[in-house]
């Protein structure tokens, strides 16, 4: 069942999102967030320039074990796990299946399927 990310995630910072689900917290494309969030198990990022990733939040926002999700040249610029994807891609990552899609100007969309529901990020 797809569902709208609204239903399932909760607002964070200028145009981010937390889901919390099946204990994960999983935030897409963090940007200004809030000090008191809770730390991060995966962080996808959309942005294909690295010059525009939000550095500060998802260094604020990780631990060491944090899984972070984009395009090689921006998982690169992160010491923490790093899960490069291309458009086209389809992993599972902590029992979270994804998709990756090519969104605008070279930038990634993600479709993520957790057992009971499925959200679009960005949604269209």
């Amino acid at each position: 069942m797809s569902l709208h990310l609204a239903e399932k995630s909760r607002r964070v910072g200028k145009s981010g999102f937390l889901i919390t689900e099946l204990g994960l917290n999983v935030y897409l494309e963090p940007r200004e967030t809030e000090d008191d969030l809770p730390k991060a198990n995966i962080i996808f990022l959309t942005v294909a320039d690295p010059k525009l990733l939000p550095l500060r939040d998802v260094r604020r926002l990780s631990t060491p074990e944090t899984i972070v999700v984009g395009l090689a040249a921006a998982v690169s610029k992160f010491t923490l796990n790093q899960l490069p994807v291309i458009a086209g891609q389809s992993h599972q990552v902590l029992g979270i299946k994804f998709e990756a899609h090519e969104g605008k100007d070279k930038t990634l969309r993600y479709v993520l399927n957790y057992p009971e529901f499925s959200v679009n990020f960005p949604e269209d």
